[in-house]
């Protein structure tokens, strides 16, 4: 099926299955069934990234779903203006929820309440983003948001990039972080699952039929000064993460075939060692017989 345009909550229900469901399943199967039939509800930190997003992505929308809360304007007993931030609103005022400072009909506002600190880092994060050197270039004539199921090997898989280059086969996914020092390497973007995110897009639209062939990442720091960089993940960080999204394929499909997905509550089946002394850099990925940390490293 080509791209579609459909609301997140209709993508969600789509019974196909996503790269968080196959990450979930490195923990347990049925964690990743517990997760995918009741999701949790967004951290604070998830609806900061979906309003940066919103903003990057549909400037006009954001400006429609989001408002930024005022001070109170009711007057204290006293005499003195309150000084509590506003959570109610009515005919273009707010009010906190002090018994007497809110009239009838003061209630939540129909938009998503932005924290003036918040909203103003948006704006700046966006500001930085925009400024790039290439960004407008690579972001122009994108579809925004678009949504496609594909079957790979007999699973049905579904995606939803933020960008979708038609001309160039490129895929383009936002990302803020404030910890942009960790992930300017292989091994900061390798633990954060990027190259396996990549794999799982491309495949994904490609068996859709949608042209994809190239996967960057629009990086922002959530913290001045704001640096943004576009990252495009090479052929080898695609291979590995194409052979490690593999092996989360496979054992996708051979829980579901023996019904273990949900079925056992985790953890191992067997008395086994005890992990210890096992480096971070380890990751345990192999590409054929080779080690992917020996493979990278140039080293035979």
């Amino acid at each position: 099926m080509p791209l579609e345009r459909v609301t997140f909550a209709d993508y969600l229900a789509w019974p196909a299955v996503s790269c968080s469901d196959l990450l979930h399943l490195r923990r347990s199967p049925a964690s990743a069934q517990l997760i995918r039939a009741t999701p949790k509800a967004p951290s604070p930190a998830m609806r900061f990234g979906t309003a940066w997003h919103c903003a990057c992505l549909e400037p006009e929308e954001f400006d429609r779903r989001y408002i930024v809360a005022g001070t109170c304007v009711a007057t204290k007993k006293g005499g003195e203006p309150c000084s509590n931030a506003g959570v109610l609103y009515l005919g273009g005022e707010w009010f906190c929820r002090v018994r007497g400072h809110a009239p009838e009909g003061a209630g939540d506002p129909l938009s998503t309440v932005l924290a003036p600190g918040d909203h103003t880092r948006i704006h700046a994060m966006r500001r930085s983003l925009w400024a790039h050197p290439k960004w407008e270039d690579t972001r122009s004539l994108c579809l925004v948001e678009r949504s496609a199921y594909g079957c790979v090997d007999g699973l049905e898989m579904k995606a939803r990039p933020d960008l979708w280059d038609a001309h160039r086969g490129r895929v383009i996914d936002l990302k803020s972080t404030a910890k942009i020092e960790q992930i300017k390497s292989w091994n900061g973007a390798k633990r954060l699952d990027w190259h396996i995110r990549a794999a799982h897009y491309l495949d994904t639209l490609t068996a859709a039929g949608v042209r994809a062939t190239e996967y960057v990442y629009a990086v922002v720091a959530s913290d001045p000064p704001y640096e943004a960089y576009l990252w495009e993940v090479t052929n080898e960080q695609l291979m590995a993460g194409r052979e490690e999204h593999r092996r989360l394929l496979d054992n996708w499909v051979r829980c579901a075939s023996v019904g273990a997905i949900g079925a056992w509550p985790g953890g191992n089946t067997e008395i086994e060692a005890l992990p210890m002394n096992v480096s971070p850099e380890q990751t345990g990925l192999m590409v054929g017989d080779v080690p992917l940390e020996t493979l990278l490293a140039g080293e035979e």
